[in-house]
This record gives C-alpha cells, structure tokens and sequence, in this order.
C-alpha cells in the first residue's frame, strides 16, 4: 500500500496548544517508522516559536521573517518555508465554530499571503529547492526514537 515518506508537522519548541521540544530542530529520521520528519522552523532566541509558515508567516512583521529566514541562510541551516493551500484561498470562509483561540490565528493576515509567499519567491529564489534537490545535497543522518524523549 500507499504510505508516507516524508513530513512536516512537527513543531520542535514548547507551544501551550502542540509542540514537541525534545525532538531535534534539523531534519531527522523518526524511528522505528522511518519517516524522514522536516521540522518547523524555529527562531534560536530564548523564547523559540516558528517565523516561516502558516498563521506565523502571515502574522508576524516581514522584517522579523526576514531577519530569521537571513539567519538561517548564515548559518548553512535547511530550513523551509510552508503554507496551507487554504492560506492562498481569496474567498476562505469565515467560520468561527470551536476553539475560539484556534480561529484567532486561522483568519489574521489571510489577504497578504499571496503577497508574502511572492516576496519569498523573489527575494529567496536562489536559495530555494525542492525537497528532492535537498535531500541529494543533504545527508539526513540523525535518528530519533520515542526513548530519547526528555
């Protein structure tokens, strides 16, 4: 059957709603599945939190993804940027059932994400790859299982 390769949910910082802190930052290999599992991106200051996807890259001021996708770029890390195919929608539905607090973040900057996802491609254009080209470039080599878990 059909199964998944790769994946990019896992928020590796401490977050009141998800977030998995003990998992490493970089790419890695989740065992004993072996899912080949892409972090979201997370600042290095003391406070971490994603800057580079879904309702933080339409929320959070341009200066400060700048600032930390550049970091990123100086530091020779992998990182990524991602969006939800809904964040692109220009006639999304407001609807505003359940959790209160999750429907603040869905719906904020909903009508500059065409913008910002352009201002990426035009500004990061060189420095982009699709996962593939990664991979070949990149040796993931480091595992993480449930037992290291902190």
């Amino acid at each position: 059957g059909e199964s998944f390769h790769y994946d990019s949910s896992v928020y590796p910082a401490w977050n009141d709603r998800y977030g998995w802190k003990s998992v490493p930052g970089t790419p890695f290999i989740f065992e004993p599945s072996g899912l080949m599992e892409f972090p979201v991106p997370v600042t290095g200051y003391p406070v971490q939190f994603a800057f580079s996807g879904g309702a933080y890259l339409r929320i959070l001021p341009w200066r400060f993804i700048e600032y930390s996708l550049d970091r990123a770029l100086n530091n020779n890390s992998l990182s990524m940027v991602y969006i939800h195919p809904w964040e692109l929608s220009e006639n999304l539905p407001s609807v505003w059932k359940g959790n209160y607090r999750a429907a603040l973040t869905r719906y904020p900057g909903l009508g500059k994400m065409r913008k910002r996802v352009k201002a990426l491609f035009e500004k990061y254009a060189e420095n982009m790859a699709g996962m593939a080209t990664c991979l070949d470039q990149h040796t993931i080599s480091l595992h993480y299982s449930l037992n290291n878990q902190d």
